[in-house]
């Protein structure tokens, strides 16, 4: 009878054991299952996300201009390419200073510029361009910190062209 109990017990151990080697395999799988679920939904997220950002900054950029500007878009899309910042960040940057100026070449230059001093400084590239519409349509010159100085004439013009002009000096290129 002992013998008889021993074998049983011997028997459903092994059992046992075989259902455990189930479970850790079914288990593995399972955990292998949420981490890929897990990382592709943040990654659509994410991806969820920078495109809501893009789509906000567009409606912005139009809503500035009051008219959508391809040529503005396609501008942004060769700055992502060229630089570290994204187009959107470039787009928002861009609705920033068509807010006082509709002229598509001041835009992009003055984006340009504003990318590279934020390059150089380690300015976003938001904080860049709101120093140059400050400068050229404002009353006070935010880059003479930087020792860049700029005309003092009571026309935008002649301001955003010094303007430039200095920025170009001191950080043209940086961003490239």
């Amino acid at each position: 009878r002992v013998q008889k109990a021993t074998k049983t017990a011997k028997e459903k151990g092994r059992m046992v054991d075989k259902l455990n080697a189930s479970i850790a395999i079914y288990r593995n799988r399972i955990l292998l299952a949420a981490f890929a679920t897990g990382l592709f939904a943040k990654t659509v997220g994410k991806l969820m996300s920078v495109y809501g950002e893009q789509e906000l900054a567009e409606r912005k950029l139009s809503n500035a201009l009051g008219f959508r500007s391809q040529a503005l878009l396609d501008f942004a899309a060769a700055q992502q390419q060229a630089t570290s910042f994204g187009d959107e960040l470039t787009i928002s940057a861009m609705s920033q200073i068509s807010a006082f100026t509709k002229n598509k070449e001041a835009i992009k230059q003055a984006t340009i510029m504003a990318t590279d001093f934020a390059a150089k400084t380690g300015k976003t590239l938001e904080e860049s361009m709101q120093m140059i519409t400050s400068s050229v349509f404002g009353t006070r010159n935010a880059f003479k910190t930087f020792g860049i100085e700029m005309s003092r004439a009571s026309i935008p013009t002649a301001r955003f062209n010094s303007l430039m002009q200095g920025l170009n000096q001191y950080a043209g290129g940086e961003a490239q």
